[in-house]
């Protein structure tokens, strides 16, 4: 596992073109490598991890997934983002990507630096589990998650047509859709 780390940290190192690329969380379980980076610009490459992976490892197959936080540069008179900040735009990320993955939408999010409460919406609920393996993925401290549904149904609306008849004694003619 610890080799796999150093060869993580040669990818950035040979990728990073003053992007300040940061290793912000590894995990290694079996075959799946999941990693989160931040940086400023793109993010690295993939496919150069996935190739320095097959050189350095010929004989075992590791999936690697990036997680990708893109960090802006603060210009001197702004206020940068808070620590909590940083944290609520990168688990913005992690429900956005599961919410996606189950057709639902994210409608809110709030984070205080212990209890994350995310709101979603779609047409059926999705399984919890996935989410909170992330969140703890993540490598942000998260006392408490809540996480609440809200049902989006289509309503469909009809439309009746009338006809309206008159009798010929009052003068009005007859018309029909």
């Amino acid at each position: 596992m610890q080799q796999v780390e150093v060869t993580v940290h040669e990818w950035l190192r040979a990728n990073d073109d003053g992007n300040s690329y940061e290793l912000n969380a590894f995990s290694l379980e079996g075959a799946e490598l999941s990693i989160t980076v931040s940086g400023l610009g793109d993010a690295p490459p993939i496919t150069d991890l996935v190739d320095r992976l097959v050189a350095s490892y010929p004989d075992d197959v590791i999936v690697p997934t990036l997680r990708w936080s893109q960090l802006e540069s603060v210009p001197i008179g702004e206020v940068p983002p808070t620590p909590v900040e940083v944290q609520t735009a990168e688990l913005r990320v992690v429900a956005d990507d599961w919410a996606d993955d189950f057709d639902l939408t994210v409608t809110g999010l709030t984070f205080d630096g212990q209890f994350l409460t995310v709101e979603v919406q779609g047409a059926e609920p999705a399984p919890l589990e996935p989410f909170l393996e992330e969140v703890e993925n993540s490598g942000i401290d998260v006392v408490l998650v809540d996480v609440f549904f809200t049902r989006r149904v289509r309503l469909d609306t009809t439309t009746t047509t009338t006809t309206p008849t008159t009798t010929p004694d009052e003068g009005v003619t007859t018309t029909e859709a």
